[in-house]
């Protein structure tokens, strides 16, 4: 009997388009892609703000050591994360070229885990970027996706070092696969 279908998967449980996500990657086409999806900017205090995804090299992502998919299942483990201290704070606006309060209530962005605490994010400067709050790739899609991915660790239909990986690459692409948009 075949496996079930999932949204983004094969019936063997296989994950779909990936053969031509790497074909991209080996020919040098996704690094002409990923450069044209930083070219979508918005002024922010006379600052340039990447409007769709982090700076790879600023914010790669990061993990916190010896988290398991058993751990980021337990019942609470991703209701509080732990606040962002001001030094690490400072240490991201310095990277981006914001000034400190850039994020502060009201404003366009928020600083946000590019690696989720629910999926092992670490609170480390490697891992957090000033997201938009504004547009149609903002902070809620992405809270959205990962709550998915989040779901999808937890029932067993993707691993959690995959889910770690493919939000840290580019999530809005991920958000299209999952969601069909």
């Amino acid at each position: 009997m075949a496996a079930p279908f999932r949204f983004g998967y094969s019936r063997a449980g296989a994950r779909t388009g990936y053969r031509e996500r790497e074909t991209m990657r080996k020919s040098g086409l996704f690094a002409g892609w990923l450069a044209l999806s930083f070219v979508a900017t918005f002024s922010f205090g006379g600052r340039a703000l990447a409007a769709r995804l982090p700076d790879p090299l600023v914010t790669p992502g990061a993990t916190t050591a010896g988290v398991t998919s058993l751990t980021v299942c337990k019942p609470g483990y991703d209701r509080s994360p732990p606040p962002i201290p001001a030094a690490v704070r400072a240490k991201v606006y310095a990277a981006y070229g914001l000034p400190k309060d850039a994020c502060a209530s009201g404003k366009a962005c928020t600083l946000d885990h590019l690696i989720p605490v629910a999926l092992g994010g670490s609170n480390v400067a490697a891992n957090i970027w000033p997201q938009p709050t504004g547009g149609h790739w903002n902070a809620r899609r992405k809270d959205r996706l990962e709550k998915r991915l989040h779901k999808m660790v937890c029932f067993g239909e993707i691993s959690l070092k995959r889910a770690q990986k493919v939000i840290s690459r580019d999530w809005i692409a991920e958000y299209q696969w999952v969601y069909g948009e």
